[in-house]
Formats: structure tokens, C-alpha cells, sequence
């Protein structure tokens, strides 16, 4: 018996492991897309639960991609024959992406390369039909240009417009316009949606989400439910540009068509939707043409501000009773075109009257919308106590209904600026005038002997150095002055840097970022957030507008102050992670947003170390 139950624990302790090499393998979702129809694309890899993400960059030429996640898929299993046990286990790994059709045609997916310590292993490559969008009855999606002829740098809004015949979900914008190296394009600040207005939301347009707002439309005849979006468009260059057709995919209930109503919740029953049967359909718009006029060089100012359009200008001061070099804030506030978002006011040095009499800082604070109004604001000193006003400001700008350039100024503001009083001998001796004694001159009748003692009344009272370094009083005479000097300086300094717009508006945007790195956990919405306040800091400290900066529009700025490389690279995984996170609710995992806010403060850090205002 003892015999038998030895050898049963001798087999049980010959256990063989067995271990699979490294294999990838990769599917797609569908391999019949729609141009701007999303799929997904999934690598299964077996061999190790730790491989390193691959490259995607092949796939950038025919298609855009999002990571859509992953997770280790281990198991194991337990066989004993003939008394011998043996464990295998099963180690693997799963990327999820979501790719997009550029265009359309039989598209490559190439063979993909995955790394897991000293193996590798590749993926199959794969083909998929990308077929065309085509217009439908149910749907329909426009574009509108607010102008059809503006000039070059004149800004013009682009409307987009789809139009919603059934229920729908799961829906995708592309507007290739919106990446087109002919235009700029901006979120317009006033379009703002209202507070807790159900009839906005955040749309996804190509790699990012916009604000959409719900309505109803008519086209052709039919009533519609309509979703529409606004970007300002400012052209490059000149001459007559055909729009490309922007496209949406979507899933639709399969369903007849019926009249929709406003009220109706469109997005199949909600954004989460009802289980049914739908079908996917992508759509294209119409390709609308805009011609853009080149600026006349004839009148044209040789300091030519850029700004087109009929403006009114408006300059305020505050305070307006100071001293000289005192602070003042100088306003001014632009008006006239509907779109002022891309409007910027030259530096107000060149404004050489302003210039003789008072000192400008070499930056200029960026503007901000303030209702219609775009309002720029800058800190100047007076120089002299002849300075009794600040001059009218000079505008120059271009008007296409005059078609000739215009050059408008702003009031001269009245100031009562206080020059130093100087301290003079009378002050020093007090609060009479100076002048000579009248006291009657006495005889002393102990003559000149009373000044003088005996000999040994005398006694050798030698200063050295160190004496004088004893004393208090010479202590104060020798390093007074040069302390105050420092003193005086400081605090001038720190006083101009208060003061200073731009630095208050860079301080409070990097507080505001510094206090949601500072929240622990993985709050809802953290991704979305941090986006929005990075943009924030990186516009105040770039004097760019933060509404829809990106990482391709902040490199080279920050590039060319000196922002090292592997600071750069953690600002671009910063920005990389939020977009991703948009499609997941702007929720980040626990250790993705660990992993955010190090790179984050790590950027932030050395934007701080090289731009300057110190941490």
C-alpha cells in the first residue's frame, strides 16, 4: 500500500509545462465597409499576455484608426495520463481597433508585426471592399457656406446639415475639408450651446467630437429631423476651391420611413438605443465651390494688420489718475464682423504715438470673445507726467464691400499722470526755508583756549576695517542702499508681472490644470476635462485660441522655443490618449490615468522650465 502511494506522488511531481510560441492572428468586423464607416479589427495573440502594441503606421495612407482597447486572455488545463500530469498553459493577448476608409476601393489591411521579449510574430494580411457613399431617401447631408465669394484670410462659416429620415445609430462624420491644407478652421465661440439644453450634444467629426445641436429641417419637400454642426473656414490661398464631400456612416432602423417628430429620440430610442434589426448606409454632401479673392496691393498698407472685414474699434483705460510709471490697463474692444474669432490687433508697438510717452511690453495678451465683441487688453506705463492722454489707436483693415483698405482710430483717453517730486536740501534741514541764521554774533570770553585740553587728555582712536564692520551705522551706509536697490527692483518686477494679462491668464489656466492632476482616481469625464484645461494653458502660454488646439498645432511653437523631445512625446501621448477616451465616455482606466497625468505633469514641467515663469 505504501509502495503504491509513493509511486502516485512521484507521477503527481513529474509535471511537464508546455508553452506555446508566439502566433498573432487578425480579424475584421466586416470586410464590406463604407467610405467613413468605422469597423473593427482585432488581433488575437497567443504565446505571451504581455506584447508590445504594433506599429499601425502602415495603415495611415487608406486609413484612420483608433485604439479601442485590449486585455490579457490567459488559461490553463490539467491532463494526467499513465499517472504522468501535465499543466499547459495558454497565454495571450487581444487588440481592439477601430479603423475608418479613407476611400474607396479593395483596400490592403498589411501584415502587422507583434513583439513579446525576444519572439516575434506577424498577422496575415487582409483585403476589404470600401465601397463608395451614396445619397438614399431617407437621408441626406449638406453643406452651406455662409459666403460663396469672400477674400483671401476672410473668414466664412461652414454648416453642415444631415438630415433624418428613421432612426439611427452609431453614427460617424467625416469632413475632410476640416484637415485641408487650403483652409484654417476654428470652433466659432459664440455658437456656445446654452446651459442644460437637451437639444445639443458632442458629435463625432473626424478624429475629435464637436457640438451638434437637433432640429427640424425641410428638404425636397419632406420634413426632416435635422443635426447640425458649424466650423469657420479661413482660405490659404486664392482662387475658386470645390469643397470635398464630407460623409456620414451610420446604422439605420430597418424600417419604412415615417414623419419623424421633433420630440422624437432619434438615436434609436435614445443614445443607447432599443434592440431592432438596422442596416449600415454612408452618404455624401453636396460639394459646395468658394471663390476666394486675392487682397488688391494697390492703398495697401505697409503694416497691414490682416483683419477683413467693417470694424469698429473702442479703447477704455483704467485707472486714469496715476503716477508716473503706475500700471495702466489699457481695453480695447473690436466689433463689426459676425465672425471675430480669428481677428488679431497687431502689437501696440507699433502704435508710435502711444510709445513716445508710455512704456509697452514687447507681449501682447491674446483677445477673447466677449459676446459679439473680441476684447484685447495690455498692461502700459507712463514714462512722463507729460503724457496727458493716451493717443488715438490707429487700425488699418480691409473692407470687401468698399473693396479698398480703411484705417480707423480710437478716442484719445484723458489721464492725470503725477511726476516724482524731488527731495531737496530744505526738506533734509525741515519745514522752513533755508536760509542764513540771524542770530547776533557773542564774545566768549574763555576765547579760542576753551577748545583745547591737555595732552594726556588725548588718545589714539585708530578705525580699521573690521571696527567699521562692527558698527551698525556704517553697516546701514555700506549695504543699505544696493539691499533697497534689490528690494525695489523685486518688487517692481513682481508688480509688472501681476499686472501683466497674459501672465494672469497663463497662472490661472496651469492652476486649473494643476488642481485636476491633483484629484486621485479615475473620475467620469477626467480625459474630456484635462483635454479642455491642457488647451486652455497651452493657448495662454502659446497666445493661440485653445477652442481647437491640437497636438499638430502646438509642436512646432513649442519646438522652436526649445521644449525638448521627450517632453514633446509625452504632451503628444497625452493628447492621443484623450481622443481615444472621447469614444469611451471620457472615462479613463485607473491606470491609464495614472499614466496620463505623470506624462502630464512631466509636460507641464518642462513647457514651465523652458517658456519661462518658473514653478
Amino acid at each position: 500500500m505504501l509502495l503504491r502511494l509513493a509511486a502516485l506522488v512521484s507521477a503527481l511531481a513529474c509535471v511537464a509545462s508546455a508553452q506555446q510560441p508566439l502566433r498573432a492572428q487578425a480579424a475584421v468586423e466586416s470586410d464590406r465597409v463604407y467610405v467613413g464607416q468605422a469597423f473593427g479589427l482585432q488581433i488575437k495573440v497567443s504565446g505571451s499576455d504581455s506584447p508590445q502594441p504594433p506599429n499601425m503606421s502602415p495603415l495611415m495612407a487608406d486609413f484612420s484608426y483608433e485604439d479601442a482597447g485590449g486585455g490579457a486572455n490567459n488559461s490553463q488545463s490539467i491532463t494526467i495520463i499513465n499517472g504522468r500530469m501535465t499543466r499547459t498553459v495558454d497565454e495571450g493577448y487581444t487588440f481592439n481597433y477601430q479603423l475608418t476608409p479613407k476611400r474607396a476601393g479593395v483596400l490592403a489591411i498589411p501584415s502587422l508585426t507583434i513583439q513579446a521579449g525576444s519572439q516575434t510574430a506577424r498577422t496575415q494580411p487582409m483585403r476589404i471592399q470600401a465601397l463608395p457613399p451614396s445619397e438614399i431617401e431617407d437621408f441626406k447631408l449638406r453643406q452651406e457656406l455662409s459666403a460663396k465669394r469672400i477674400y483671401l484670410g476672410q473668414p466664412v462659416m461652414l454648416t453642415t446639415t444631415w438630415y433624418i429620415g428613421r432612426n439611427v445609430d452609431q453614427f460617424n462624420f467625416q469632413v475632410p475639408v476640416l484637415e485641408d491644407p487650403r483652409f484654417e478652421s476654428f470652433d466659432p465661440k459664440h455658437n456656445a450651446p446654452p446651459a442644460a439644453n437637451s437639444d445639443y450634444f458632442d458629435a463625432p467629426v473626424n478624429d475629435t467630437r464637436v457640438t451638434a445641436r437637433k432640429g427640424r429641417g425641410t428638404i425636397d419637400g419632406f420634413s426632416f429631423v435635422t443635426v447640425t454642426f458649424e466650423k469657420l473656414l479661413a482660405p490659404r490661398q486664392a482662387g475658386k476651391i470645390e469643397l470635398p464631400a464630407a460623409t456620414v456612416a451610420f446604422r439605420a432602423r430597418a424600417s419604412m420611413r415615417r414623419s419623424p417628430s421633433l420630440f422624437d429620440d432619434f438615436f434609436s430610442g435614445g443614445m443607447f438605443g432599443t434592440r431592432t434589426t438596422f442596416e449600415s448606409f454612408a452618404i455624401p454632401s453636396n460639394r459646395p465651390v468658394l471663390e476666394v479673392l486675392p487682397l488688391p496691393e494697390q492703398g495697401r498698407p505697409a503694416d497691414f494688420s490682416g483683419l477683413i472685414g467693417q470694424f469698429a474699434f473702442e479703447a477704455s483705460a483704467t485707472p486714469t489718475d496715476v503716477n508716473v510709471g503706475d500700471p495702466i490697463t489699457l481695453t480695447v474692444r473690436v466689433s463689426g464682423p459676425e465672425y471675430l474669432d480669428l481677428a488679431r490687433l497687431p502689437n501696440f508697438l507699433t502704435q508710435g504715438r502711444l510709445t513716445a510717452d508710455f512704456k509697452v511690453p514687447d507681449d501682447m495678451a491674446p483677445g477673447e470673445m466677449q459676446g459679439r465683441s473680441k476684447v484685447f487688453t495690455q498692461t502700459i506705463r507712463a514714462r512722463t507726467a507729460r503724457a496727458a492722454e493716451v493717443p488715438p489707436l490707429e487700425f488699418n483693415f480691409f473692407d470687401p464691400e468698399k473693396g479698398e483698405y480703411v484705417t480707423a482710430a480710437t478716442a484719445p483717453i484723458p489721464l492725470t499722470v503725477h511726476g516724482s517730486r524731488i527731495v531737496t536740501a530744505a526738506d533734509a534741514e525741515g519745514l522752513g526755508p533755508a536760509g542764513s541764521a540771524q542770530t547776533a554774533i557773542e564774545s566768549q570770553q574763555g576765547g579760542i583756549a576753551q577748545n583745547y585740553e591737555a595732552l594726556d587728555a588725548l588718545r589714539n582712536r585708530s578705525i580699521g576695517l573690521l571696527d567699521t564692520l562692527r558698527s551698525p551705522l556704517w553697516l546701514l551706509v555700506l549695504f543699505g542702499p544696493p539691499l533697497a536697490f534689490v528690494g525695489l527692483w523685486s518688487w517692481t518686477a513682481l508688480r509688472r508681472r501681476a499686472d501683466d494679462p497674459r501672465q494672469k491668464a497663463v497662472a490661472e489656466a496651469s492652476a486649473r490644470l494643476e488642481s485636476l492632476l491633483a484629484e486621485p482616481g479615475s473620475q467620469d469625464r477626467f480625459a474630456d476635462e484635462l483635454m479642455e484645461r491642457l488647451r486652455a494653458y497651452l493657448g495662454a502660454r502659446l497666445e493661440l485660441p485653445p477652442g481647437a488646439l491640437t497636438f499638430a498645432d502646438v509642436r512646432g511653437p513649442l519646438a522652436a522655443r526649445g521644449l525638448e523631445p521627450s517632453a514633446l512625446d509625452d504632451l503628444r501621448a497625452v493628447f492621443e490618449a484623450c481622443e481615444a477616451s472621447r469614444y469611451a465616455g471620457g472615462v479613463l482606466g485607473a491606470d491609464s490615468a495614472a499614466s496620463v497625468r505623470d506624462k502630464t505633469r512631466r509636460a507641464l514641467a518642462a513647457i514651465e522650465k523652458t517658456l519661462g515663469g518658473g514653478r
